[in-house]
């Protein structure tokens, strides 16, 4: 009796576990909110940079109505720094953060 109940046990489990796995793999949402980012530094001119590509490291927060305040950009090029505050801060975003005014960081790689 009590081997039929466990492998009735053991059967069920079976039957309920691959309903529970998921199919489709998350992507993060600091990886969405990178792409946001990065779509709107796309198609620009930038003939400026002196080299044929550029990293800029970009700290910021997204405020309440859901703009992002750059706080701090760093790279190689000062011009690169300052083009990617200038297309970045203030910029509206759809990314819906679970916590207000938590810093973000992400790298932007620039390419002539």
């Amino acid at each position: 009796m009590k081997t039929i109940l466990i492998q009735m046990l053991l059967l069920s489990l079976f039957m309920v576990a691959p309903l529970t796995m998921d199919a489709v793999p998350r992507i993060s949402p600091t990886a969405v909110l990178h792409q946001e980012i990065s779509s709107f530094l796309k198609n620009r001119n930038l003939s400026f940079l002196k080299n044929d590509a550029e990293v800029v490291t970009v700290d910021f927060l997204i405020n309440a109505k859901n703009e992002i305040v750059v706080l701090h950009t760093e790279g190689n090029s000062a011009a690169a720094c300052d083009y990617v505050k200038e297309i970045l801060n203030f910029k509206k975003v759809k990314f819906r953060q679970a916590k207000q005014l938590t810093p973000y960081v992400v790298n932007i790689k620039l390419i002539k």
